[in-house]
């Protein structure tokens, strides 16, 4: 057995394997000739329930015992082929994710399918550490676990893979779908299965084996990737071959439309029209819908409305109800029961009776309702109708507890001092790291992209449709010397979520930045005729989920929050309250709330927060004040005899 020695370049002489037989990659066990393990007690895996540690719980306990992180550390010391310095860094990568794991050596299992749900929990920059070096912490566990046998080789080439396996892959068009696949690739042929056999049945089994022998942050979603760089080989190939379903991590339980009556679709068809007009209006534009003036919802709104009417069917589906019976809308609010199932499943999915995923469903529920009762065929009757509408009431948020309890813990960690420090300086790192040589113009202008996303909403914080929204020709003003400075973004009333202008002035360091990224990078990033300030495919804008997606993507492997951009307008909110506690009306302001009690129900307790911090502070100041009081009197107290007690 030979491997390459990483840090010399050239090959370590062969040594003799560890006393062990392995009946797979993650199942080992002592062997009871040669030399054992230290002296240690093998525990069974129940006892390395990383609960303790306050991660997610662990995989189904294996049957057998591997050795520990300590075994693993003393088997290093032993490996006398490789460098002193090689042996250090391997021991150093053992111990450090001990540490970042929150046990001891002894308590960590070398077990690749354990270690891949536990280590990558949190990301480097909830550790403190760079990613660079998270890297190669793992990359020396992999070295480690490579040498113990419990770790798939480092194969980089088309050794072990099939002739046939070989003439597909050589239809790869990128090197990144090859190498993905050659995994898959050694699987199925050592194993017999040719191309033509692939399924994803065989994928899923794949993807089983293939987490308990590779180390890796993504691991649970190479499944995807794997499926979708074999559909792209495939295309390119022209063979026929089987295309593969990418398995989902999250299996939804909603249906599509298209799996209940077709009355029930021509319905939803009808009900949907009276959410908008046909063409033209926008938000406050008012149409006559049945006779009626009607207010004009979102387009995001309708989106929302409509989901939730597909969830309230699927639910009933989940409850027992036949699709097919499903006939109308009317069928989700009549009988009563129905909407009482409904409303019932999905406080018992969010865990949430009031607000949240609960009103969202609620209020969707109601509008049928109204619909429903407003039609001239068999129209609900009043009573149902009221009795709806107070149940939709009891879901309503209440209004003295302010912002989600999710939402106040991610704020709650965005506001820790390491964290927030890493937000606010992370717009300029990703400049600085936009100037990579080693990045494409594409690779960079994405990079600095993202820094005017993040600088914009740091010291701008608008919603996210406005972010969207801005365009060079719109809404950058530049009224410095000779026009040449970006001073203020103006978004009119209308284009806003409530009416409320935004117009907002620019620091000029923040207008160096967004100007440098105008300037050097966006034209990398589409033709001369978008128009947006972050562009996306075609003439429009970057999409919601996109940004939204890098966004949390990124922030999380850096500073180890999740925060999402409306997230911003609550630390701007923070931000401000911790520097001028008492002035709520200018977050009120700084925000666009139209009215101060908004902004009082959904950031007051950032007041609060403070007035305790300021309370702390009093008791603190006032023991240190009567610190020597209390001293002397304690020196000439006397002891007092107590009522009913002798002598």
């Amino acid at each position: 057995m030979t491997e390459p020695d990483q840090r010399s370049g050239g090959r370590r002489a062969p040594v003799a394997p560890l006393n062990f037989v392995f009946s797979s990659a993650t199942d080992a066990r002592m062997a009871a000739p040669g030399r054992p393990w230290p002296n240690r007690e093998i525990r069974p895996m129940q006892d390395h329930d990383p609960r303790s540690a306050g991660m997610r719980p662990a995989p189904p306990a294996l049957v057998s015992t591997v050795p520990s992180f300590a075994d693993a550390a003393a088997a290093v010391a032993g490996w006398d082929d490789l460098a002193e310095t090689r042996r250090r860094d391997l021991r150093s990568a053992l111990a450090t994710a001990a540490r970042l794991l929150d046990r001891s050596p002894p308590a960590v299992p070398c077990d690749v399918a354990w270690l891949n749900d536990a280590l990558f929990r949190k990301p480097p920059g909830a550790h403190r550490m760079r990613t660079e070096r998270f890297g190669n912490m793992v990359s020396g566990l992999r070295a480690v676990l490579r040498r113990l046998d419990l770790h798939a080789p480092d194969l980089r080439t088309f050794e072990g893979v099939s002739p046939a396996w070989q003439a597909l892959l050589g239809h790869a068009r990128q090197g990144a779908q090859a190498a993905c696949l050659r995994h898959l690739a050694r699987y199925c042929g050592e194993r017999g299965i040719g191309p033509e056999a692939m399924s994803d049945a065989v994928l899923a089994d794949w993807a089983m084996v293939d987490r308990r022998i590779r180390l890796g942050a993504k691991a649970a979603g190479r499944p995807v990737v794997v499926a979708r760089a074999w559909n792209n080989v495939v295309a390119a190939s022209g063979m026929p071959l089987p295309v593969l379903k990418a398995p989902r991590r999250r299996q939804p339980y909603t249906l599509p439309f298209t799996d209940y009556p077709q009355s029930f679709q021509d319905d939803l068809q009808d009900f949907s029209a009276t959410l908008a007009p046909a063409e033209g209006g926008n938000i406050w534009r008012r149409s006559r819908l049945q006779g009626k003036r009607h207010h004009v919802l979102r387009p995001q709104t309708i989106t929302t409305r409509l989901f939730s009417i597909r969830q309230a069917a699927a639910l009933l589906v989940l409850g027992g109800v036949p699709a097919g019976e499903i006939r109308s809308l009317r069928d989700l609010v009549w009988p009563l029961e129905r909407v009482e199932l409904i409303l019932d499943a999905v406080i018992e999915r969010s865990t949430e009776r009031r607000g949240g995923q609960v009103w969202t469903v609620a209020v969707a529920l109601l509008r049928v309702a109204k619909y429903c009762a407003e039609r001239k065929d068999d129209p609900l009757d009043a009573e149902t109708l009221a009795t709806i509408r107070e149940w939709v009431a009891d879901t309503k948020p209440d209004p003295r507890a302010g912002l989600p309890l999710r939402v106040r813990e991610r704020i709650r960690a965005l506001t820790q001092p390491a964290a927030y420090a890493g937000l606010l300086h992370e717009p300029a790192r990703l400049m600085r790291l936009a100037k990579d040589q080693d990045l494409t113009p594409v690779e960079a202008a994405r990079q600095a992209r993202l820094a005017a996303m993040l600088e914009i909403l740091t010291i701008c914080p608008m919603r996210l449709s406005n972010l969207l929204g801005l365009r060079l020709d719109r809404h950058l003003r530049y009224l410095g010397p000779k026009g040449r400075r970006l001073t203020h973004l103006v978004i009119a009333g209308h284009e806003v979520k409530n009416g409320e202008p935004i117009e907002w002035p620019v620091p000029e360091e923040s207008a160096r930045l967004i100007e440098r990224y105008i300037r050097s990078y966006r034209p990398d990033l589409t033709d001369e005729g978008n128009p947006y300030l972050f562009p996306g495919a075609g003439a429009g804008p970057i999409s919601a989920s996109s940004l939204s997606h890098h966004l949390k993507a990124h922030l999380w492997e850096v500073i180890g929050v999740e925060v999402n951009p409306h997230l911003m307008r609550s630390f701007a909110a923070w931000l401000h309250l911790r520097h001028y506690p008492e002035a709520i009306d200018e977050v009120r302001r700084i925000l666009g709330h139209r009215s101060i009690e908004t902004t009082m129900r959904h950031y007051i307790l950032f007041e609060k927060e403070a007035a305790a911090l300021r309370f702390g502070r009093s008791v603190l100041r006032l023991r240190e004040e009567t610190r020597g009081l209390a001293l002397a009197s304690r020196l000439v107290r006397r002891p007092v005899a107590r009522a009913g007690v002798g002598r």
